[in-house]
This record gives C-alpha cells, sequence and structure tokens, in this order.
C-alpha cells in the first residue's frame, strides 16, 4: 500500500521509501519534513526483488527502514536514476556497495544514532529488575503497601559481552551510578571497563548485557 506526500509540479529528485512496516514515518518529525517533495511511502514490506524494484525503479533517493530490502546488483542495474540509498540505520550489509559504487549511487546510513537511547534502555531494564519495579507497582495498584527487599546497584559488578558503541555506552551509565563494570570482546582497548576472560563475566558479575 503505498502514501502518496503532497507533491509540487516538477520538484525533484523523487524520493520513495519502500518499506516503512512496522511505520516510523507516519507520523513522525521526519516524514513533516519530507512533504514539500515528491515522496512515496509503501507501508508494507516488498515481497520479493521485483516487488522491490517495481516500487524504487524511478526513484532517484531512496530511504531504507528494513533491512529485510536487500538491494543486489540486480536490483541497482534497473533502477538507473537513482543516486543515493539512505540506511535508516546502521547496517549497511544489505546493499551491494561495489555494485553501488559502480554505479555512482552512494550510501549513508546513521552509525551508533541509538547507541545511547539503548544503552539508557538497559539500565533501566537492570534497574527495574533490581528495584522489582513492576511487581511493586502491580501490589500498589491492589492497594497494598509492599515491603521488598530491593538491590542496590552500586558496588555492585555488571558484566557486558562486546564494548561496540551502546556496550561502551552502557559502561558509562553503570560506572556513573557506581558500578564495577567487567567486560569481554574481541579487540579491548581504552579504559570503558575491566577487561577480563568470557567465562570471567559470567563468573564474577551479577548483572550482564550482550
Amino acid at each position: 500500500m503505498a502514501v502518496f506526500a503532497t507533491q509540487i509540479a516538477l520538484v525533484i529528485p523523487r524520493i520513495v521509501i519502500p518499506d516503512d512496516e512496522p511505520s516510523v514515518m507516519l507520523p513522525s518529525i521526519a516524514y513533516e519534513k519530507l512533504t514539500p517533495y515528491d515522496v512515496r511511502i509503501y507501508s508494507d514490506r516488498p515481497s520479493g526483488p521485483e516487488d522491490l524494484v517495481d516500487r524504487i525503479a524511478d526513484a532517484e533517493i531512496v530511504i531504507n527502514i528494513r533491512s529485510t530490502s536487500r538491494f543486489t546488483a540486480e536490483v541497482l542495474e534497473k533502477c538507473p536514476k537513482l543516486r543515493l540509498i539512505s540506511i535508516w540505520g546502521t547496517g549497511i550489509d544489505n546493499v551491494d556497495l561495489a555494485a553501488a559504487k559502480i554505479r555512482g549511487i552512494r550510501v549513508t546510513n546513521t552509525p551508533g544514532v541509538s547507541a545511547i537511547a539503548v544503552a539508557e534502555h538497559t539500565l533501566a531494564l537492570i534497574m527495574a529488575v533490581a528495584k522489582q519495579i513492576v511487581q511493586v507497582d502491580q501490589q500498589v495498584r491492589q492497594g497494598k503497601w509492599p515491603r521488598a527487599m530491593v538491590t542496590q546497584l552500586r558496588g555492585k559488578t555488571l558484566g557486558l559481552i562486546g564494548t561496540g558503541a551502546i556496550g561502551r555506552e552502557v559502561a558509562k551509565l553503570g560506572r556513573g551510578i557506581g558500578m564495577r563494570v567487567l567486560a569481554w570482546t574481541f579487540h579491548p582497548q581504552g579504559d570503558a571497563a575491566e577487561w577480563v576472560g568470557f567465562d570471567d563475566v559470567f563468573r564474577s558479575s551479577g548483572n550482564r548485557t550482550c
């Protein structure tokens, strides 16, 4: 199903969003910024390569929401007007970069865009478990006054498997509330955490995240 933004005659380039499902564009501030342009949004995912080509064949810019859309060499060959593929996220493994380069198609992404938000959510979940927030909330709603024995995180040990963009942010937040942070990664660098072996993360930490 396609949704057409308000179009202004002769405005270029044509922008196609071929796979907004589940939707992040409608409604959103990003969509509002696109409305002056010639934009076509599909609120379901392409059923396959041919369907994807049908959607983007006349596009000059594609905003790719879901990595299930595969921009192979064969797909790009059938999109002669395409100049830019903008990835809504970090991963670019669904685009044949070599084929895109040959055809002069620029590919952009947003590395690390959600690292802080995901790290904050990770710490929120750890706190929810340590403080029994869900259980206590349910009991209060039932008119009870719970006397739960909750855990203080300061002084506890947080274990990380991997310290990419998200892992480093989780480490910062953990240390910020006084936790000891242990981590295992293939390529330890800097002082983001105390670097330990894989098994030591599980052996020595009470809170773990990957």
